[in-house]
């Protein structure tokens, strides 16, 4: 691959072509030695910038093609990188742990289902309230499942016609749809027992997966940290289907003795996620009791929005270190949030100053 440069057409290069979209222009050669390196760069709007490509100071990318491959090992696809910046930091975030995808002995392994299809199984489901709630990936944000109310319920005389059990457990849980224009493009948390969730809420299947509860909320704090949003947003347009989960390179740690962040972030996690009763039993297994007659949600879960964002703050900062990214390039990756607030970016940079 000689080069590859991708550029839009919102100035209309060709006049009768819709200005949202993208074009790729390319070259290949055959050679003995193969290609190495893809001399790439990115968002041009003209011709000019086009033919001016390699002298763009900042923007002109060469991404190693083994990185590439551990970037996106099923497609090859290349990310849009806007910068060299932007490549080096991406880099940089797949250096150290393997992805989600990999199947790594002794440790965990994310095993993902859709339990239910909303149309295919409709036969499933009332709207009469009786027996379990369906979750749909809208009911979903971060460390929140109650994020909306369910529309559907699924008769208990019916669960018998599904086909897996995943429905007793506690399980990380994600939105599909999601932009990545929109303020977050990876959205999960932890849905309840005696819950079924649908296409668009693929979760963890628990008997596949060899995870612990404490490890899932350790797994929902990388996942809901801005990091794998920015590297996830590198990757996606509208729909987070799977495969791009499964490209991500996430830590297999299970406790303090991988890393003495453990157990931090599954205090936290916990802390967000368990607000509601549904959730007792998830708090009390990681070490958070009730006290006399209050309940375990009503002494451990964090309700008001500013003490929440405090804890999401020092998530993001704990997550920026196991990922070994300095200030100035976790700084960076706020900056490409533009609708996240400033005094939120401002408080995860403070929590790393702190750390």
């Amino acid at each position: 691959v000689q080069f590859l440069y991708g550029f839009e057409n919102r100035k209309k290069m060709f006049e009768d072509v819709d200005s949202r979209f993208k074009f790729v222009a390319y070259n290949t050669i055959k050679t003995k030695e193969g290609t190495k390196d893809v001399p790439a760069a990115f968002m041009m709007l003209t011709e000019n910038e086009m033919m001016q490509a390699h002298n763009r100071k900042g923007k002109y990318v060469s991404v190693n093609l083994e990185t590439l491959k551990k970037f996106s090992p099923d497609s090859l696809s290349l990310m849009e990188f806007s910068s060299k910046k932007e490549s080096d930091i991406t880099e940089k975030i797949y250096a150290e742990y393997p992805l989600l995808g990999e199947e790594i002995e002794g440790t965990w392994n994310v095993k993902l289902i859709s339990e239910s299809h909303i149309t295919n199984n409709s036969y499933l489901f009332n709207k009469n309230k009786n027996g379990i709630p369906l979750f749909e990936g809208k009911m979903i944000w971060q460390y929140d499942s109650n994020y909306d109310k369910p529309k559907f319920w699924v008769d208990n005389k019916m669960l018998e016609k599904v086909s897996h059990y995943n429905y007793n457990y506690y399980r990380w849980g994600h939105r599909r749809i999601a932009s990545n224009t929109n303020e977050r493009t990876l959205i999960s948390s932890i849905i309840p027992k005696k819950s079924l969730s649908e296409v668009n809420c693929a979760t963890i299947n628990i008997e596949k997966s060899n995870i612990s509860n404490s490890q899932q909320l350790f797994f929902s704090s990388i996942m809901n940290s801005y990091i794998l949003d920015y590297t996830i947003r590198l990757k996606v347009s509208a729909t987070l289907n799977v495969f791009y989960l499964l490209s991500l390179p996430i830590p297999r740690f299970q406790s303090d003795k991988d890393h003495p962040y453990f157990s931090k972030l599954v205090e936290r996690a916990a802390k967000l996620v368990g607000t509601t009763e549904e959730f007792d039993e998830l708090l009390e297994e990681v070490g958070l009791k009730g006290k006399g007659s209050k309940k375990p949600h009503e002494v451990h879960g964090v309700k008001v929005e500013k003490e929440r964002q405090a804890l999401k703050n020092q998530i993001d900062a704990m997550v920026a270190k196991i990922y070994k990214l300095t200030r100035e390039e976790l700084e960076y990756i706020l900056s490409t949030f533009p609708l996240v607030k400033d005094e939120v970016k401002l408080g995860v940079l403070e929590e790393y100053d702190r750390l």
